[in-house]
């Protein structure tokens, strides 16, 4: 059986809602890891704009005109060619291809 650690103890993987989005998160929450990916995984353009010693998480919720709450994946402040700004990384676990994924993003 697969396990997640915890301080406390091991808890079964059938206990953990969502796993793919909590390992991405719980991940993440870790700046040397943030690091890692934006310095391996964006292009080197881009990567190169961004203070990576400025990288904060940020409030990752917000609510729109119709008083519905929104949450991010990963949302992050820094500094993009010495200005603030903030990067989103979205990661979607799907188990198959999805036809109309790209109108789902933008939700």
């Amino acid at each position: 059986m697969l396990t997640a650690t915890k301080k406390i103890g091991v808890i079964p993987i059938s206990q953990i809602y969502n796993p793919h989005d909590t390992f991405f998160k719980k991940t993440l929450e870790d700046m040397s890891v943030v690091k890692g990916f934006i310095s391996n995984y964006l292009p080197v353009k881009i990567a190169r704009m961004i203070d990576l010693n400025s990288l904060e998480a940020a409030k990752g919720n917000f609510v729109d005109d119709d008083l519905k709450e929104f949450f991010t994946d990963m949302l992050f402040k820094c500094d993009l060619n010495q200005q603030e700004a903030y990067l989103y990384f979205l990661f979607e676990h799907k188990s198959k291809v999805h036809p109309n994924i790209t109108l789902q993003l933008l939700k």
